[in-house]
């Protein structure tokens, strides 16, 4: 299978389906609470669906809805924790406000690498232990 880019619109894509699934206990999400969710047509919703099965990152059934494959599920994990680490970095060291933290951090998560995490979250737990 080619290896398939994780653009923002994708992983915003894949991020609401793990909450979603999470949320109502659902094992498929349908296209029309995607749609809902992000406040998209549901054609669209359908053309970034295909385009997901095709990654493999979901598992996609036209009129049935959609679910993450455990590899769907570790991007979308991994983008939520991202946007975690970065919020309260942002936050907490920056002086951002919640709302600020919240936006620059759906920016950015889309744009740092694993190695970089891995650094801002040892950081962050020297700097907690340091009372």
């Amino acid at each position: 299978m080619p290896q398939t880019e994780i653009t923002p619109a994708r992983g915003d894509y894949l991020k609401r389906l793990l909450q979603l699934q999470a949320d109502g206990g659902m094992a498929c999400v349908t296209t029309g609470s995607l749609a809902n969710e992000l406040n998209v047509r549901d054609a669209s919703v359908t053309g970034m669906l295909e385009r997901l099965a095709q990654a493999g990152w979901v598992e996609y059934h036209p009129y049935r809805g959609a679910r993450l494959t455990e590899e769907g599920r570790e991007i979308a994990r991994e983008l939520v924790r991202a946007h975690g680490l970065l919020m309260v970095f942002l936050h907490d060291a920056l002086g951002y406000t919640p709302e600020a933290a919240r936006a620059e951090a759906e920016h950015l998560e889309h744009h740092v690498s694993s190695v970089f995490l891995e650094h801002l979250e040892r950081w962050m737990n020297s700097k907690s232990g340091q009372h």
